[in-house]
């Protein structure tokens, strides 16, 4: 049993034949005992024969070294089982951790990307629940390569300790890699989607803006006009007060497109369509302002000039008289006429920029 050579093949037959091995030592110590009777007998022989010491003597050496022939090949023996057992854990932990990391690295290499900011950061809580699953392998990938160095110290021609262990550190080294590259790709999706929110958020600020501003009616009456004009303004306010959170949008763009963004192409994108309907926005806003300010010039001229229109049309009836051919009190009536002539006169001016008004309103 002592002189076969076989290590067994893998973990199971390496520890039947340990198992063995242990039941040999256990049968070795019996041996042992009747050897230490057999020695006393021994001394007592060459006691009560002393022509008999010689042989006795040799016999007894015969028989202690062919026991310590059985102790050193039994501890050899038990050696070699215990190396084999070590190198079968070896390949069998290492064969697992390798398959478990080939499984892990299958994980981190996926394509899915988040729709949404919320599930970017689903997506990254669950990234990182696997970087301390892969924290949680450090102490295997350690002790099975400590362990390799051990076995190529006890044995330089290992060169399947060697190939493994290679292959460990890859894998190891694989593993931290693939799950930074997932991370860096995880956080510029969830970069990524927190533009796009905001984006969503001021393109439906710009379609209700335009929706306002599509609105054409300019007010039938001067009071209508003037509610229109200050809608507009308080509308312009809003307008200008959201001018910091566009250009947030923007230099939000402008890092990502700097940082070489995997989507960089559909943000610059995205960002120039935004700036270009805001400053259509603007310059609607302008267009209108100005168009109602117009509108109210023009119905405070129509209302002032239908006031001056019945004024005059009075004065022309004064001023069409006949009484003054009556040469009966013309005293009176010369002072009533001085002060129609001063009236007139006196409205001469706001007539004037009425004209001015108008001529302006034309152009």
């Amino acid at each position: 049993s002592l002189a076969v050579e076989d290590t067994g093949k893998d973990l199971v037959s390496v520890e039947a034949l340990q198992r063995r091995h242990q039941n040999l030592e256990r049968e070795l110590g019996p041996v042992e005992e009747k050897l230490q009777k057999l020695s006393s007998q021994a001394e007592q022989v060459m006691v009560t024969h002393p022509r008999d010491s010689q042989q006795v003597t040799r016999k007894q050496a015969e028989i202690k070294a062919m026991w310590d022939k059985v102790k050193t090949k039994a501890g050899a023996r038990k050696s070699q089982l215990e190396a084999a057992h070590k190198l079968q854990e070896f390949h069998t932990d290492s064969r697992d951790l390798l398959s478990w990391a080939g499984e892990m690295k299958a994980t981190l290499t996926v394509d899915e990307l988040a729709k949404d900011a919320n599930h970017a950061e689903e997506l990254i809580e669950k990234h990182e629940e696997k970087k301390a699953e892969l924290d949680s392998h450090e102490d295997r990938f350690e002790a099975l390569l400590v362990l390799g160095k051990q076995m190529l110290s006890a044995s330089r021609n290992a060169p399947e300790v060697r190939e493994r262990m290679k292959q460990l550190t890859q894998e190891r080294q694989g593993l931290r890699a693939a799950w930074a590259a997932r991370n860096d790709q995880l956080q510029e999706c969830l970069q990524l989607q927190i533009f796009n929110r905001e984006a969503e958020q001021v393109e439906g600020l710009l379609g209700a803006q335009e929706a306002f501003l599509a609105n054409e009616d300019l007010g039938s009456a001067l009071d209508t006009a003037e509610t229109l004009l200050k809608r507009q303004e308080e509308f312009e306010g809003q307008v200008a007060s959201q001018e910091d959170r566009v250009a947030a949008l923007s230099d939000q763009a402008h890092k990502l497109i700097n940082a070489g963004h995997y989507d960089a192409a559909c943000v610059a994108a995205r960002r120039d369509a935004i700036l270009s309907r805001r400053q259509k926005v603007k310059d609607l806003c302008t267009g209108r302002r100005l168009k109602l300010n117009d509108s109210v010039a023009f119905r405070k001229f129509k209302r002032n000039a239908d006031e001056v229109t019945a004024w005059m049309n009075e004065k022309l009836q004064i001023a069409g008289d006949e009484s003054y051919k009556d040469p009966t009190n013309l005293s009176g009536k010369l002072q009533k006429h001085q002060a129609f002539e001063a009236e007139l006169a006196k409205n001469k001016d706001s007539i004037d920029e009425m004209t001015l008004t108008a001529n302006t309103l034309c152009r």
